[in-house]
């Protein structure tokens, strides 16, 4: 009796562990298709286990190149047209800027930790500085936003969203700039989103078609060529000699 309560418990755990890594999205399951027909008593789908995307060229090159863009608005705002005179704190400045464009590399595999750090710093920033109206920083805001909802599994698109709002409503000084903040994110998180949404339907489609393709049977080979020459052949042949 205490052998089969084991047995039940570690199942119980086992199935709940199972539940939280892939609700979380830090494990993604994909089921491969069977062929057609009654399949096998005692027999379970394929099961293929996916990690987290890794960050590619594009990201570190993303966040290199905003990096030096904002770093070049804070301490050298002349090489810049169109930056004016940088009135906050310029070592504030820089680290809180550090802490927006940095975390893009990491977009793509922890999306809603990178939404955090970024609207986190920009509302430091705005908390203890007066922030530099520069382009660099706003795209870093835009593209975390657009991440968040990209390259999040469906189940955690309300959370990033919920980060979202949250974070506007902590940098909006005022109604309008809110409202403004909230259509401008709002739509980069919903390309996102749609985005998301297409990608994961052709990743579907493409693996489907993949692998009907591998379970279908090979046509057998042809039988004028298993049985003997082809008919090109037979025509080059000589014709057989009658008897005298």
């Amino acid at each position: 009796m205490t052998s089969v309560w084991v047995d039940e418990a570690s199942n119980l755990l086992a199935g709940a562990a199972l539940r939280i890594a892939l609700g979380s999205g830090f494990l993604r399951l994909t089921l491969r298709s069977e062929p057609p027909g009654p399949a096998p008593v005692g027999t379970v789908p394929t099961m293929t286990w996916r990690p987290r995307p890794r960050p590619g060229v594009l990201d570190f090159v993303l966040a290199l190149a905003l990096t030096l863009a904002s770093q070049t608005e804070i301490w050298a705002p002349q090489l810049v047209p169109g930056v004016g005179e940088v009135v906050g704190s310029r070592p504030v400045l820089a680290v809180t800027t550090l802490g927006m464009t940095l975390p893009l590399v990491l977009r793509r595999a922890l999306p809603i930790g990178v939404l955090v750090a970024v609207f986190g710093s920009a509302t430091v920033q705005d908390w203890l500085t007066t922030p530099t109206e520069g382009l660099p920083t706003l795209a870093a805001l835009l593209v975390a936003a657009y991440s968040s909802s990209a390259y999040s599994v469906p189940a955690r698109a309300p959370a990033s969203a919920a980060v979202l709002v949250v974070a506007v409503a902590a940098l909006g000084r005022s109604s309008g700039d809110a409202a403004f903040m909230a259509v401008v994110f709002g739509s980069a998180w919903l390309t996102g989103l749609v985005v998301g949404q297409r990608s994961g339907q052709l990743l579907r489609v493409s693996a489907t078609t993949a692998t009907s393709r591998s379970d279908s049977p090979r046509r057998p080979p042809s039988s004028r060529r298993r049985n003997g020459a082809s008919p090109r052949a037979r025509r080059l042949r000589p014709p057989a000699s009658s008897p005298a």
